[in-house]
């Protein structure tokens, strides 16, 4: 039995940062206040319009205090931890990197999808998990297709 991270979908509302995410493969949030904690995740949805677009692997998530000061939250790959605080700061240098303390997820390869939202509204928060254990995916690209055409009441 793999630990329960490993079947789990972190879906975002990126609405409001959704080229910086398709174009950067990374999302970027405050590392203040419990709307902004998530829990370990293998998997990230990129939501917006009602819909997940892109599903990609969660390569690690970094806090990153300062200029100086870090700490790794989750890795999900066999590389250094040096190596992705560089690379989470490298990548976070193309969009706003002002502020601090920032929460970075690194993502992998996004892969396109359409898993919908068919209930009235939007997302009632900023975040949404989905237990994905019944899919039995392999991969990003094997949950992207099997997310598509599918609604989050009926997956």
């Amino acid at each position: 039995m793999l630990p329960s991270w490993k079947y789990r979908l972190d879906v975002v509302n990126c609405a409001g940062t959704y080229d910086d995410v398709i174009k950067h493969n990374l999302y970027v949030c405050t590392a203040k206040g419990g709307q902004y904690s998530h829990r370990r995740s293998l998997y990230f949805g990129v939501y917006r319009n009602k819909q997940v677009n892109e599903v990609a692997k969660i390569e690690t998530v970094v806090d990153i205090e300062s200029e100086d000061e870090y700490s790794i939250k989750w890795k999900n790959v066999n590389k250094s931890d040096e190596e992705l605080v560089e690379i989470a700061r490298s990548r976070r240098s193309y969009i706003d990197d002002s502020w601090y303390p920032a929460r970075v997820f690194l993502l992998a390869n996004l892969h396109p999808t359409n898993f919908r939202k068919t209930t009235p509204g939007g997302m009632q928060s900023s975040k949404q998990y989905f237990d994905i254990s019944n899919l039995n995916v392999n991969d990003a690209i094997d949950l992207a297709e099997k997310l598509k055409d599918k609604s989050w009441e009926k997956y």
